[in-house]
């Protein structure tokens, strides 16, 4: 049987932490360590983690010290600490779904090609109170869309995430390659790619987790309406750059690890598209040609969120 860690990383998290440990607690097949890393909590957090710890049937590990990290730096920090085959990701503030770690151990276990696995989840409040939709309906993730990933997870990806890190577990033996974050981007998006371009990504259409939605989550999901989003162009440029930068990265660790040829030429078509974009005019009328052209040569709808990143492309100031 294989073993398997969580590694979750906390910062001020009192609120919702001792419950979110307690799912874990009470995990049908329990994992064989927890890792929590902290990243300075003022709050009491590590109070609850010392005290839930002496019920949790398993050892927790808590790492702190070394100063402020932010989200993707801590958990870093988490994942660097752990010491079994299988690495569960956990933010301090869901609900671990009670058959959680034995439907996902279980496949891992089935194939030994699987690199990394992601669930479905429910949408929960503040108050638990569960939201009629689940997390894959509210970022879109569509049945074509699971059909497409499930035949070539890395086609959806180059055009956005679709994974969530909260539902994501993976092997151990793949730290080499994900570690350290490349740089820019969050940690799941990273994760995926990388998994997916040199290993086998597949995805569990079971609702293994809540996700809590509230006012202090350090990265939610997506809000603002599409009409402020294409309005506000020095964010959208922020944005490409950004996106540049974290491909660039990504691609350099792919190269590292002897991702396939075709893997390469099609993260390189992402980032001549990317740089495409970038290299609009300033003047609206001038985007137009060059923005068709991306459009008809089907890029935009291979690369990004088709005919609304055209528009959002043209329409800004």
């Amino acid at each position: 049987m294989s073993t398997c860690s969580v590694a979750m990383a906390t910062y001020n998290g009192a609120v919702y932490l001792e419950a979110q440990l307690r799912s874990i607690a009470t995990q049908a097949r329990p994992p064989d360590e927890v890792v929590i890393a902290d990243d300075g909590s003022t709050d009491g957090t590590l109070d609850i983690v010392r005290r839930v710890a002496a019920d949790m049937p398993c050892p927790v590990v808590v790492v702190e010290g070394g100063g402020r990290l932010g989200p993707v730096g801590n958990f870093e920090r988490a994942l660097r600490n752990v010491t079994t085959e299988v690495v569960f990701l956990c933010d301090q503030d869901d609900l671990w779904h009670q058959e959680k770690v034995a439907i996902l151990m279980e496949r891992f276990e089935r194939d030994a090609a699987v690199g990394g696995i992601f669930s479905d989840g429910l949408i929960v409040s503040d108050d638990q109170a569960l939201r009629d939709r689940s997390l894959w309906d509210t970022v879109g993730f569509t049945p074509d869309e699971q059909r497409s990933f499930s035949a070539d997870p890395l086609q959806v990806l180059l055009r956005r995430n679709v994974v969530t890190g909260a539902s994501l577990a993976f092997r151990s033996a793949l730290l080499a390659l994900v570690l350290p974050f490349p740089y820019g981007g969050w940690h799941d998006l990273s994760i995926a790619i990388l998994i997916a371009s040199t290993s086998t990504l597949e995805l569990c259409d079971r609702r293994l987790i809540s996700y809590r939605l509230h006012q202090a989550n350090a990265a939610g999901l997506a809000t603002g309406s599409r009409r402020s989003q294409m309005l506000d162009r020095p964010a959208h440029l922020a944005n490409l750059d950004a996106q540049q930068l974290h491909w660039s990265s990504l691609r350099a660790r792919m190269a590292k690890f002897h991702a396939s040829a075709d893997v390469l030429i099609r993260v390189d078509e992402k980032l001549a598209h990317l740089a495409r974009r970038r290299a609009l005019p300033r003047r609206r009328l001038a985007r137009v040609g060059p923005a068709i052209g991306e459009l008809v040569s089907g890029r935009y709808t291979t690369y990004a969120a088709g005919p609304w990143s055209l528009v959002r492309d043209v329409v800004g100031p």
